[in-house]
């Protein structure tokens, strides 16, 4: 949804910041979270990842060149599978 949100994203739009806000606000929800503590590892790397996506975000939207939101793109992706396969254990276990 966010990558969507981005594409048509018009930094010239009257309303251009409430949209970054909007594109923001679930991964700050997300981080908001309290976990419970078997999960805590996982909801940190969640945070982190959610933290580089806010910085994404940010920089996608400021007119950052394609290089350089791709390679935050890619933090974020490195820390959403970390944490994934951390979940995957817990709950294998």
């Amino acid at each position: 949804d966010t990558q969507e949100e981005r594409a048509s994203f018009d930094p010239s739009a009257a309303d251009a910041a409430d949209e970054v806000q909007d594109m923001k606000e679930p991964y700050e929800a997300f981080m908001a979270l309290n976990p419970p503590e078997d999960y805590a590892e996982a909801h940190e790397e969640m945070q982190d990842g959610c933290e580089a996506m806010l910085d994404y975000i940010d920089a996608a939207t400021g007119g950052e060149g394609a290089e350089d939101v791709s390679e935050m793109l890619q933090t974020v992706v490195d820390h959403f599978a970390e944490a994934a396969t951390l979940i995957a254990q817990l709950d294998a276990a």
